[in-house]
């Protein structure tokens, strides 16, 4: 029995469970009064979100002098978000670490470190904006920045130990030794080293941490506009600190691109401030059509003519 495969069904499991308690008739209702002129407004924002999207990854590759035609790593981008919409938890958008190899001629373990130094600087700019949205709920939820302490001191643990090579050497050392087969010990060794070789320091990292920031405030305020568009009533500023930490809930690898898990802790923490379920459902819902069903869907036709 593969047991990821059901714990990734949970978000699933809890969406549906979300749809029926809503109700149809009242999520068809809602989303038939659909504000058409602001949801015009907010496309516009989306064709921005997405070149930020590509744009700080692109500025991640230029410090590691890995320099890709803006074009194709569009494309290249447009497959990770395909990938990362079948996967628990959006992992599998570190697929797309391939396809950069196959383009760039790099190593796999220099590619796949944009990856993880992308994340890291995706989390960087989402926690201070949770941390404002812990401050409207305080009054709401008792202990909440305790749990979100445990998460950035748990986050920064990780980092400290993982962004250095000589920490991290030591951190894995054990399990190399005792867990490693010998046959694979020698290749693991290369992937470790090549990994580590490429990773800019963080003094020179201002530029594509900005980028993530432009990102993610367009991603939010895009998703910000769905809403208004539905009719939601609430505070720009409320909403953009409050809806990160649906973000950080739904990185939780129960369920597919945090579906269902994601709408579930947006439910509990917007509902506070009166906002009903089905917009809050709705504008999740329609929020990841656009920024991330839509580009999906090109990136698998894009990943069917992928030569290699």
């Amino acid at each position: 029995m593969n047991y990821k495969k059901i714990l990734s069904l949970t978000g699933l499991i809890v969406f549906i469970y979300l749809l029926w308690n809503i109700g149809w008739l009242k999520l068809i209702q809602s989303f038939i009064n659909l504000n058409l002129k602001i949801l015009f407004i907010a496309l516009i924002l989306g064709v921005f979100v997405l070149f930020m999207c590509v744009k700080k990854w692109f500025e991640i590759l230029k410090l590691q002098n890995i320099y890709v035609n803006y074009f194709k790593l569009f494309k290249i981008s447009l497959i990770g978000i395909y990938y990362s919409y079948i996967t628990p938890s959006k992992s599998g958008g570190i697929l797309r670490s391939l396809y950069l190899k196959d383009h760039c001629n790099k190593s796999l373990a220099v590619c796949s470190s944009s990856f993880f130094i992308e994340k890291i600087f995706d989390i960087l700019v989402i926690v201070p904006l949770a941390l404002l949205g812990c401050f409207f709920l305080i009054d709401f939820i008792q202990n909440i920045y305790l749990y979100l302490l445990i998460f950035i001191i748990c986050f920064f643990l990780l980092l400290y130990f993982f962004y250095s090579k000589k920490r991290s050497k030591w951190f894995f050392r054990f399990f190399y030794i005792h867990f490693i087969p010998n046959k694979l010990k020698d290749k693991i060794k290369e992937f470790f080293d090549e990994f580590y070789s490429n990773l800019p320091p963080f003094k020179k990292c201002l530029k594509p941490i900005i980028f993530s920031f432009l990102y993610w405030i367009g991603n939010y305020s895009f998703a910000y506009l769905i809403g208004v568009a539905l009719g939601l009533k609430m505070s720009y500023l409320i909403f953009i600190s409050v809806f990160p930490l649906g973000t950080i809930i739904g990185l939780l690898p129960i369920s597919i691109a945090g579906l269902g898990i994601r709408e579930l802790s947006l439910i509990f923490f917007m509902s506070k401030f009166g906002i009903n379920p089905d917009i809050i459902v709705l504008t999740s819902l329609i929020s990841m059509f656009f920024l991330g069903i839509i580009p999906a869907i090109f990136g698998f036709f894009i990943s069917l003519r992928w030569k290699k």
